[in-house]
């Protein structure tokens, strides 16, 4: 039986998430405390048996300065003994029609790898969005601006950011305030830097994660400041040996191109013109 989750599943459902995931007990509940809704997390149950679980979390697809409802598809996983049974397609067919059904536009996920690329890809998702992965080491940034200055972490301010930033693309995938909220609170508690900033009438965002000495830009919401000179701002506060960007597709000359989410159109939908569709802060 496939039905949505009740706190009372808690119990089961976090030795499955640290077993599917492999987060820590610690990390599990801090999400189950500040992100997870029952009522978006699908359960697959027989015989009291938690055999699989699949969430929905609700994002935006702006097209055209058009706002159309969606779900991004994150901790799909299933308990180890009962893979190869097809708990996952199951739950991921019943997603799709309560998607559908509630008129909702697509559903979006990020797969692990290209194994998942190709398991997606069966299920009819298409690989539409891509970011360009700049790298740049601190001898190739200009100097950081003298009036460059830290800004207190704000989702409303980084909601208003990326709508800046990105609602050009013909296909942007829009987290909401209460998603960026939990970004910035989980960054806070894993001390992955989350830095807002400004310099003379720009301003910027900029969400990373230390992979070694270096340190991987996941999200770079700029207005105002172009990419050398953000990135001067954060050298000068994280002191990283390389920085890795992952920028909107087509935003850097010379850059490597990197599949990163698909998509399933659920119900009748036409993007508009625009720049390459953009997608980041999911799972990857």
């Amino acid at each position: 039986m496939i039905r949505f989750s009740r706190p009372e599943d808690l119990p089961r459902l976090k030795p499955l998430w640290m077993e599917a995931f492999h987060d820590s007990e610690e990390a599990t509940d801090f999400y189950f405390a500040r992100r997870n809704r029952y009522d978006n997390l699908l359960i697959d149950e027989q015989d009291g048996h938690l055999r699989g679980m699949l969430s929905m979390l609700p994002i935006d697809l702006v097209s055209g300065g058009r706002v159309f409802p969606a779900r991004y598809f994150f901790a799909i996983a299933t308990d180890l003994r009962f893979r190869g049974q097809g708990v996952s397609t199951a739950l991921i067919a019943e997603a799709e029609r309560i998607t559908r059904e509630r008129g909702e536009a697509a559903a979006l996920l990020v797969p692990a790898g290209d194994d998942l690329f190709r398991f997606y890809g069966k299920r009819g998702y298409e690989t539409v969005f891509h970011y360009d992965l700049l790298r740049l080491t601190p001898d190739a940034l200009p100097p950081c601006p003298q009036d460059a200055r830290l800004l207190p972490p704000d989702a409303r301010a980084w909601v208003g950011l990326r709508d800046q930033a990105f609602g050009d693309s013909r296909l942007y995938a829009r987290w909401d305030e209460e998603g960026l909220d939990y970004v910035i609170k989980a960054a806070a508690a894993w001390e992955a830097p989350l830095l807002q900033f400004a310099a003379g009438a720009g301003e910027g965002m900029a969400y990373c994660e230390w992979d070694g000495e270096a340190v991987v830009v996941k999200d770079l919401a700029l207005h105002g400041l172009d990419v050398p000179t953000a990135c001067a701002i954060l050298h000068r506060e994280l002191h990283a040996a390389a920085y890795a960007l992952r920028l909107p597709q087509g935003a850097a000359h010379g850059a490597e191109t990197i599949p990163f989410g698909m998509i399933k159109w659920l119900n009748p939908f036409e993007p508009a013109a625009g720049a390459a569709p953009y997608l980041s802060l999911g799972k990857d």
